[in-house]
């Protein structure tokens, strides 16, 4: 079964959690909500690296492992 992805304007992810996050031009990304202690935050950075990126992501899904 596969997921609908999630609009970030109905829904946030949990912070520190894996996601693929879609963009408004339709380019996916492999990242995360920051996991810093402002609940607010809405930075993103790279699953792999950790970095901060300067993205902003329309809709999302969890990433399935």
């Amino acid at each position: 079964m596969e997921q609908e992805f999630i609009s970030v304007k109905e829904k946030l992810p949990e912070k520190g959690k894996d996601i693929i996050g879609i963009d408004k031009y339709g380019n996916k990304h492999y990242c995360f909500r920051c996991a810093c202690h402002n609940p607010n935050c809405k930075e993103w950075r790279c699953s792999l690296t950790g970095y901060g990126l300067i993205i902003d992501i329309d809709k999302w899904i969890y990433e399935q492992k």
